[in-house]
């Protein structure tokens, strides 16, 4: 958690101590009035709630997705692709090789360079070139 979130919590626990005590220094000096103790019974709930809504709110979330990419580089033509495509992922597969041939035009020895740094220059191109493209085929769609 940011610094400036422990702060504002830590300061918002204190407030609400010292709202609670002043709460019950009020209600002991009156207690033959129902209405403020039905006040404060509400009040009290509340703060609970929020209490154990604050606890199950802040913790941290965990949740990660592994993907596994496979191209294969051909230094003869220069190209690098997947060549697992099936039939609904054909718009990706021109992408990937519209991207490819761009590159090998941009930068033709990067194809005998770093070619770990290549395979992962294109796999994230592919990964958001798909999302960008399944989003925008929801669009359409709707």
């Amino acid at each position: 958690m940011c610094d400036s979130l422990r702060i504002a919590l830590w300061v918002g626990g204190a407030a609400v101590v010292l709202a609670a005590v002043c709460l019950v220094y009020f209600v002991s000096q009156n207690l033959g009035s129902r209405n403020i103790a039905l006040a404060t019974g509400a009040l009290a709930g509340a703060l609970i709630l929020l209490v154990i809504q604050l606890v199950f709110e802040l913790q941290a979330d965990e949740a990660r997705d592994f993907i596994s990419a496979e191209f294969t580089i051909d230094r003869a033509k220069p190209e690098i692709r997947q060549w697992k495509y099936g039939s609904i992922h054909s718009q990706r597969l021109s992408l990937d090789l519209g991207a490819s041939s761009k590159f090998a035009a941009a930068h033709p020895g990067q194809f005998n360079g770093n070619r770990e740094k290549l395979t992962l220059d294109i796999v994230i191109f592919s990964l958001l070139a798909y999302r960008s493209g399944t989003i925008r085929l929801a669009d359409e769609a709707q």
